[in-house]
């Protein structure tokens, strides 16, 4: 019979390794996204090969490769077919960036499903964490008007982080708050970090990315969201105060010590609040819930009409539009080759007669179709497929991070986000929060059971 002390070198040397490898996935999050969101060359090419590594580095480590997921092999397909378009159409330089993002979101889901409950909790906390650094910055630099972490769109300026990209920081935040909301991940900052998504995705002025926060909110989450209802409210606060001052090209400075103070407060709101409600007799969760959102309602009812231009603004139909215009040139691209596509991310033709053309569909979905044909979007569509069954039925996964991957689905239908591998990996590690994990359900009833 063997020794205890030899079982357990294997399991300890697994451990590490195991240790190393999420290790070196929340350095590969920080670095893209401090590199734009590795949207450019050479930066999808380095996060593309160093996710390639976490593939590898995870399959050597995996007790049993039939235990890999379904949907993550569906998609390593979809990787490989994307290539095949693009050397179809001899250009092979066209399979990036979307491509890398594909590989960045399985190499994220596989790394953070094989990890144990405490290093799946360490990803989805490294997320949240970064994604509430760069949201303060980007309040900054609305503010200040920092050029590209902030960007001048309407003579409007909109958070934009370090991934340069408003709608994509905007998703960005969105599955950052969404993910921090779940009551598995809650830590003695997490109503700062919950708070300060809310207001870099309002200062964001990212319409898909709010509907996707409501959906993924209403959907999956809706539990999560009232628990969250102070610092969300303080957030929106915040967010709406920095929209407030986005309007011109002189800095705003009212405006971010407002911004500033009210986050500073929610550490001391989150714990007072629950107090006073206690004093005054509203014991129930929902009678709290309906208070905080009446107040919540009054501060961000008084931001708009303080910020109702910058409001309008934003609500012209003018980009809608011609939303309408890059999908129906998307459409008909897909139709030169109905199964097998184009080739990747080929230029879109708007207008023949004036020569207008526009780089991206503004939809993921349709922008898969056209490159890839059906055959593409079949696998894509085959992929959220599973993901659906295996995250929803199971239980066992975060709601929060079912949300926030709803979330990235439904942006896919407004914008290019799927584009930058940033955006590629942190919907990968909401992928792994999602779905059910041994030691996640164990760590669960243990401590139901305490």
């Amino acid at each position: 019979m063997a020794t205890p002390g030899v079982a357990a070198r294997p399991r300890v040397a697994t451990s590490a390794k195991r240790a190393v490898i999420l290790l070196v996935l929340c350095v590969e999050v920080a670095f893209a996204l401090l590199v734009k969101g590795a949207f450019f060359y050479p930066f999808s090419v380095i996060v593309f090969v160093w996710s390639l590594w976490l593939l590898a580095a995870t399959f050597y480590i995996m007790d049993d490769l039939r235990s890999m997921r379904a949907e993550d092999l569906v998609l390593l397909l979809l990787t490989l077919w994307w290539l095949i378009t693009a050397w179809l159409h001899s250009d092979v330089s066209r399979f990036d960036p979307i491509g890398a993002s594909i590989v960045c979101f399985v190499a994220a889901a596989v790394v953070v499903q094989e990890s144990p409950w405490w290093g799946r909790r360490t990803a989805g906390l490294v997320v949240i964490a970064l994604s509430s650094i760069s949201a303060v910055i980007g309040i900054f630099a609305c503010d200040l008007r920092w050029y590209p972490i902030a960007i001048r769109g309407q003579d409007l300026w909109r958070l934009a982080s370090t991934l340069t990209y408003s709608n994509a920081a905007g998703l960005l935040l969105a599955m950052a708050l969404l993910i921090a909301t779940d009551r598995e991940l809650r830590v003695r900052w997490s109503p700062l970090a919950i708070a300060a998504c809310t207001a870099g995705l309002v200062a964001s002025q990212s319409r898909s990315a709010v509907l996707a926060t409501a959906m993924g909110f209403l959907l999956c989450a809706r539990s999560e969201f009232v628990d969250a209802l102070v610092p969300i409210g303080i957030g929106a606060f915040a967010g709406l105060v920095t929209v407030a001052g986005s309007l011109g090209r002189r800095p705003d400075a009212v405006s971010l010590c407002v911004a500033m103070l009210a986050l500073a407060l929610v550490p001391w709101m989150a714990a007072v609040v629950p107090r006073l409600f206690d004093r005054i007799g509203l014991s129930t969760r929902r009678a709290r819930a309906w208070a905080v959102a009446a107040a919540g309602l009054v501060l961000c009812m008084i931001a708009v009409l303080v910020a109702h231009d910058e409001v309008l603004r934003r609500i012209d139909v003018g980009s809608d539009l011609a939303r309408v215009r890059e999908w129906r040139a998307a459409a008909e691209q897909w139709r030169q080759s109905i199964w097998t596509g184009v080739g990747p991310d080929r230029l879109l033709t708007i207008s023949k007669s004036k020569g207008f053309v526009t780089y991206f569909a503004q939809n993921e979905y349709l922008q898969v179709l056209a490159g890839g044909g059906l055959v593409a979007l079949g696998m894509l569509v085959a992929a959220m497929a599973l993901v659906v069954r295996r995250g929803w039925r199971v239980p066992g996964g975060l709601r929060g991070a079912r949300g926030a991957l709803l979330g990235f689905a439904i942006a896919g239908f407004f914008d290019y986000t799927w584009h930058l591998p940033a955006i590629g990996l942190v919907a990968g590690v909401a992928l792994g929060l999602a779905q059910p994990g041994g030691e996640l359900a164990s760590s669960r009833l243990a401590s139901t059971a305490a």
